[in-house]
């Protein structure tokens, strides 16, 4: 049974090209420093996480695309856990606006720290 040279190729083709395939997004060091900070929370290893994330942010815009899914929001998580709140939503709408599939989950953050900011800018109108 000899198997046609057409068919041959086609295989070797195939078997080359799926060893070339390239992951859709950049993900840079993330994966690994994520798995660094959840194992080892420290102020430090956030702070390389956050370095990364910038780092991520500006490669990919410097090839005009997206970061991945998520990592705008977990930018931003960040940033309100520092009590930049500000920041912190200007990221979730990054998020948002670059997939508009997170913007329920979005627009859920956005409304629950604006009303949180509301909540505590009146306790302090209060008790001035």
């Amino acid at each position: 049974m000899n198997a046609s040279p057409v068919l041959i190729v086609a295989l070797l083709s195939l078997s080359l090209l799926s060893g070339c395939a390239s992951t859709r997004h950049d993900w840079g060091a993330y994966e690994s420093e994520l798995y660094t900070f959840y194992k080892s929370p420290t102020d430090e290893e956030k702070q390389e996480l956050t370095n990364e994330l910038a780092k991520t942010f500006a490669r990919c815009e410097e090839k005009g695309v997206n970061p991945p899914p998520g990592l705008y929001a977990e930018y931003g998580t960040f940033l309100f856990e520092e009590g930049d709140y500000d920041s912190a939503i200007e990221y979730y709408e990054k998020e948002k606006a670059a997939w508009p599939e997170s913007a329920k989950f979005m627009d859920a953050l956005i409304s629950s720290l604006n009303q949180q900011l509301t909540a505590d800018t009146e306790k302090d109108l209060k008790r001035e």
